[in-house]
């Protein structure tokens, strides 16, 4: 199966473990190797901006913090949808994509994204659409 995402890629999150839920929306840079993880392949992450991230620790408690390289966050590439730029613009397949991507990528019995989920997302892809197509 083909990799989504790409060393040095930015990348929205679509779908996080209960309790992290949160993250959702939130942009990371993405670090390479890509590895083999518990839930398929995952790759390094860091969010792009100082706000607290939720990550689970080895024992699957929640816990909120600052995330750095060093803190050996991972997230799997199927639950990650890179921004990649196409000349100035945002690319126009992830803001088509994304929305049914946080609905088809939920896991079989964990929590439903609620609509403020959605809104989020919406949110964040506007932002860099702006962004890229300014002078």
């Amino acid at each position: 199966m083909a990799l989504r995402c790409r060393d040095g890629d930015l990348a929205v999150i679509t779908w996080d473990h209960p309790g992290c839920l949160e993250n959702i929306g939130r942009i990371v840079m993405v670090r390479g190797p890509a590895h083999k993880g518990t839930f398929g392949t995952s790759w390094r992450i860091r969010p792009i901006t100082e706000e607290l991230y939720a990550f689970l620790e080895c024992d699957d408690t929640v816990v909120w913090g600052r995330v750095a390289w060093h803190s050996r966050i991972d997230h799997p590439d199927r639950w990650m949808m890179p921004i990649r730029a196409v000349g100035r613009r945002t690319s126009a397949a992830a803001a088509l994509c994304l929305s049914d991507e946080v609905e088809s990528s939920g896991e079989t019995g964990g929590d439903t994204p609620s609509c403020s989920i959605h809104e989020k997302v919406a949110l964040t892809l506007c932002s860099l659409a702006l962004q890229a197509c300014a002078p």
